[in-house]
């Protein structure tokens, strides 16, 4: 690992590059290879501890085969003892922190992390903003300590984690100082960001898409206003300011967090990305750099600088693909166990729900993570890329099945929205069975007065455009019932304020878009009727 002292002193592009993102050159079968000699010595680590115990039951495997044929598939319920009562003493290698994350229902849980896993997530998040900033295979296009802004929850998240970390390796100047954002709320924290933004430049933006799209939406409607920031007359800001002006004023247009900030990279995170890659790229200048991540696995995919589909790192986790099929019967039928494939099994075309098994002595062992991958292609010709590449899908947990015949996740319905031009601060999507039929409910805050039947008429619209199952559905059994709540202006910042009033974890903020609890739904229309009275 890249240290503090010698950063500077060895900082070589070339060598960078190669360290970083050299796994675009793997083959298949290397790729495979090092799976598995990670594998063997992640379960040599388990077989000295009480968890090895409970997974092998006294025969641990001698080989992948034995592996994939004696130790059964778990769910986030197998650690949660573990977990609960941060027993490290079970663990395969003994943690230097513990991240947090988000659970269902609202709820938050904390995973620990080895040093060693650790280190392979900043290379890995290091490799994405390489790849985020390059035009061409080897473009090593950062400059040496590049200055970036994270839009980020506060420690023990897992993305202030790897914030510090990055920070601490010294190839990362942090916009926002370290101490300083640890102690600022979320939406006071993009507000000092974008006013340090503007004394000193970015080269980096890492965030939610969302937030960005936000952002990038506030900041036009204000410039278009001329209400821009109080600290805008600042001396070391007028230049920036004017050379924005210029940039706007040739392109005959009003003035763009782009025109401010000419950044090298974007990374954006969040199943609606690929939805917002053109408005992102109309405010921020750059396409987003996509990633998949999770606190479980940390991050086990990235596009290249192709900014297509992505693909596996090697060194992150053990994969196993189970079949779409499998998945939908596995989730009928509980007794069923499915089968998996390996990387040089998958098809493209063919969607997977991912298992993941923990390396460089992390805990979890054929772990159903929650998410579905579709196979876009067998490799990238055009990047000399010969793994899969592949696209994240959405969570297997916030999927709605409807009538049998399809399921609808939150990029469904994101997707249906964007098609439909409907533009909304928040919704939250389930299962309505009132009067004994089972249809959808949306729960949505829109920024203009369309009716609740008219946003009804644009999704179902949308998602016949967007979604060939949904349209089969209706032409098979007629239109799907989906009612419509609109919710008014300001309720879901009114409940994540009252949230935080009352001493809410970050990841309670907002409930989950899809399959939302039944209480937090009942919340949100409290709020709703709160605020309109």
């Amino acid at each position: 690992m890249l240290g503090r002292r010698d950063t500077q002193e060895e900082w070589d592009p070339q060598q960078l590059w190669n360290r970083y993102c050299g796994f675009l050159d793997l083959s298949v079968d290397s790729f495979l290879e090092i799976q598995e000699q990670l594998l063997m010595e992640q379960i040599n680590l388990l077989v000295g501890c009480p968890l090895g115990e409970q997974v092998f039951h006294g025969r641990p495997p001698r080989d992948i085969q034995q592996f994939r044929a004696r130790v059964p598939l778990s769910a986030s319920s197998a650690y949660r003892r573990i977990f609960e009562d941060r027993d490290e003493a079970s663990l395969p290698e003994h943690p230097f922190a513990w991240a947090h994350t988000s659970d269902d229902g609202g709820a938050f849980k904390q995973i620990p992390y080895t040093q060693r896993a650790f280190d392979r997530l900043l290379d890995h998040t290091v490799a994405s903003a390489v790849l985020a900033a390059a035009k061409r295979r080897g473009d090593y296009a950062l400059p040496k300590r590049p200055r970036t802004l994270f839009h980020i929850p506060p420690s023990p998240y897992l993305t202030a984690l790897v914030a510090h970390g990055l920070y601490d390796r010294d190839l990362f100047f942090p916009v926002i100082p370290i101490d300083k954002g640890e102690k600022l709320g979320f939406e006071e924290k993009i507000k000092v960001g974008f006013d340090e933004a503007l004394r000193v430049g970015v080269d980096v933006i890492g965030s939610k898409s969302s937030i960005l799209v936000r952002m990038g939406e506030g900041f036009a409607e204000a410039s278009g206003k001329k209400r821009l920031p109080g600290n805008i007359w600042r001396p070391d800001v007028v230049l920036r300011l004017l050379q924005a002006a210029v940039r706007s004023r040739l392109d005959g247009r009003r003035m763009l967090p782009k025109d401010l900030w000419p950044t090298k990279a974007i990374l954006c995170w969040g199943t609606d990305t690929d939805l917002y890659r053109d408005r992102i790229a109309q405010y921020w200048g750059h396409y987003p750099f996509e990633f998949f991540a999770s606190t479980e696995m940390g991050i086990i995919a990235m596009q290249s600088w192709r900014k297509a589909a992505m693909t596996f790192v090697p060194d992150s986790v053990f994969l196993e693909f189970i079949p779409e099929e499998a998945w939908v019967r596995s989730r009928k039928d509980p007794a069923y166990i499915p089968q998996t494939l390996l990387l040089d099994e998958i098809q493209p075309g063919r969607t997977y729900e991912l298992v993941v098994t923990s390396f460089h002595g992390m805990p979890f062992v054929r772990y159903r993570v929650g998410f579905l991958v579709s196979v876009e292609a067998a490799g990238d010709p055009d990047a000399g890329i010969v793994l899969p590449q592949v696209t994240l899908v959405d969570r297997c947990d916030s999927i709605i099945d409807v009538a049998g015949f399809t399921r609808l996740g939150e990029r469904s319905i994101s997707r249906a929205l964007e098609e439909a031009g409907v533009r909304h601060n928040g919704w939250l999507i389930n299962k309505d069975r009132a009067n004994g039929k089972a249809g959808l409910h949306l729960y949505i805050e829109v920024k203009d007065s369309t009716p609740p039947a008219g946003v009804a008429e644009a999704i179902h619209v949308g998602l016949m455009k967007t979604d060939s199952f949904y349209r089969d559905l209706n032409s098979m059994l007629g239109p799907h019932p989906i009612e419509v709540t609109v919710l008014p202006i300001g309720t879901f910042q009114r409940y994540s304020d009252d949230m935080v009033r009352n001493g809410a974890d970050f990841s309670q903020l907002r409930p989950p878009r899809v399959n939302p609890p039944d209480a937090q739904v009942k919340a949100i229309l409290d709020v709703k009727v709160a605020g309109s009275v």
